[in-house]
């Protein structure tokens, strides 16, 4: 039965094959199924482990992810535009699974880091994890640590005279824009695969007293901390070397730089906000993820592309429509 006032865009609930609900403040209807059934078919499948895989990530993350999308509010129309973006991400990865639609190829695909059913900590994955008209800004896994590259070389910069505006100069960025730090940790003693932990910080790039050539560092902590600051960051600044941009290395508290500890650093990111005109931008950014490859400094003990999507689909199934080899046994 249909309640409240349908003609003023209020309407909810069931009116013969219509069903009217609201989403994003508007009035929605959709026909209404009288014979709904669970999908099993293995693409069914595919896309619920796609959508799950998407939602424990956004549920870790959503204190940063609830409001990350550039014109979007805070809340729902934030948690659609993760759902979106992330789930092409991983449509993408799996098309030819996909176009295919063929059950055994499906039922089979190693592809790896997707959630099971009863997967309660999100895969790592380099989720995408803000968008806005910002550009990028360049993070990368650099001699062990996590780093924000510079994209215009201060020459002649130290860390001990490296200023306000050369570290704006150096990002491409303007005065006063802010910069959160993200790192994401992962239980790397026992090697689940899976993410364990999230922390953030916040730096405005701006000093205490406005003065812009005041240095950055003092002591190896941030000279003139802004009043808005937030969250303990720990950064360094590493001069070109030929191979590596110049760039700021960078980790939180509470999250563990070394390798095989149970929350060493497994990804990492930073997003770039700006206030312009009464309109929050944003930089576009996934997450980056540590390596495990032996040969790469720093590298997690344990490999992580562990979780597959046939795993995944199996765990979904029931045992009387599994369309696994050994799994058709009768129930008696």
């Amino acid at each position: 039965m249909a309640k409240d006032n349908i003609f003023l865009g209020f309407g909810r609930g069931k009116l013969g094959d219509v069903v009217m609900y609201r989403q994003g403040g508007t009035q929605v209807t959709r026909a209404r199924n009288r014979s709904p059934k669970n999908p099993q078919t293995p693409l069914q499948l595919l896309q619920r482990v796609i959508l799950k895989t998407s939602a424990g990530a956004y549920s870790m993350l959503q204190a940063i992810t609830n409001h990350s999308f550039q014109g979007l509010a805070e809340g729902t129309p934030s948690q659609s535009r993760f759902t979106e973006m992330n789930v092409k991400y991983f449509r993408d990865l799996l098309r030819d699974e996909i176009q295919s639609g063929d059950a055994a190829e499906i039922l089979a695909c190693a592809k790896t880091n997707f959630a099971a059913k009863s997967t309660t900590l999100p895969e790592m994955n380099p989720y995408v994890i803000s968008d806005g008209s910002m550009g990028s800004m360049d993070v990368r896994f650099v001699g062990g640590l996590f780093a924000l590259m510079f994209l215009v070389p201060q020459a002649g910069a130290t860390a001990a005279t490296l200023t306000y505006q050369q570290v704006v100069d150096g990002l491409g960025l303007s005065r006063g824009d802010q910069i959160t730090f993200m790192c994401i940790s992962t239980d790397d003693a026992e090697g689940t695969g899976k993410f364990n932990g999230f922390r953030y910080a916040r730096v405005i790039l701006e000093p205490s007293d406005g003065d812009m050539t005041s240095t950055f560092f003092a002591d190896g902590i941030i000279n003139k901390p802004n009043a808005r600051n937030e969250g303990n960051v720990s950064l360094a600044f590493v001069v070109a070397d030929g191979t590596v941009p110049a760039h700021l290395t960078f980790s939180i508290e509470g999250i563990d730089t070394a390798a095989s500890k149970v929350n060493s650093v497994a990804a990492a990111t930073v997003i770039a906000s700006r206030l312009v005109g009464g309109t929050w931008q944003r930089s576009s950014q996934s997450l980056v993820l540590r390596p495990a490859t032996i040969s790469i400094d720093g590298h997690l003990n344990w490999d992580y592309d562990i979780d597959t999507l046939a795993d995944a689909i199996a765990s979904y199934m029931t045992v009387t429509e599994s369309s696994l080899y050994l799994n058709q046994a009768e129930n008696f």
